[in-house]
């Protein structure tokens, strides 16, 4: 078995992978904060951390899903990331939703998160920024995927003719 360590694109993209799960932690985090008081359902700080870290790793593991989404060249890419963008943070909802609290959780997980985004609009602009830049890592892993074998086409050589018998 051969280790192949990864290249500097896919190395970018893993980072913004990770930079995309921090921001998703802080926006669930200020998206449970009305609900995690002392008469609230996270008592203590110690449930409010788990649903953070929760909401990171979900974040992170989402973003890695959709990272193929992103990148492409053009209008059409961009346009393309922002519907995936979208998707993200709906499939974070109900990912980090159901890490936290499994049934209630996935079913209001993205309704928090979109009043958490409505309630202060300061937090769209990290998670923007942060998949924005998933896009741009995956600007380099495209580039970088259609260079990678541009000088290995090897032409087809000549080909055989035929012997007139069949091998059995």
């Amino acid at each position: 078995m051969t280790i192949t360590l990864p290249s500097p694109a896919e190395r970018s993209v893993l980072t913004a992978c990770v930079a995309v799960g921090a921001t998703g932690a802080l926006l669930a985090c200020e998206a449970l904060r009305p609900i995690a008081g002392d008469d609230g359902f996270f008592t203590g700080s110690a449930g409010l951390w788990y649903a953070t870290l929760s909401a990171g790793f979900s974040a992170t593991a989402v973003a890695y899903g959709v990272r193929r989404n992103f990148g492409h060249p053009g209008t059409g890419g961009a346009l393309w990331s922002v519907f995936f963008s979208i998707v993200a943070t709906c499939v974070l909802g109900i990912v980090a939703g159901s890490f936290i609290l499994p049934v209630f959780g996935t079913m209001f997980g993205p309704w928090f998160m979109i009043l958490a985004v409505l309630k202060t609009p300061l937090l769209a602009l990290p998670w923007a920024l942060s998949l924005y830049g998933l896009h741009l890592a995956g600007k380099e892993y495209v580039a970088e995927q259609a260079t990678a074998f541009r000088w290995t086409h090897v032409p087809n050589p000549r080909p055989r003719k035929w012997e007139g018998t069949r091998p059995s």
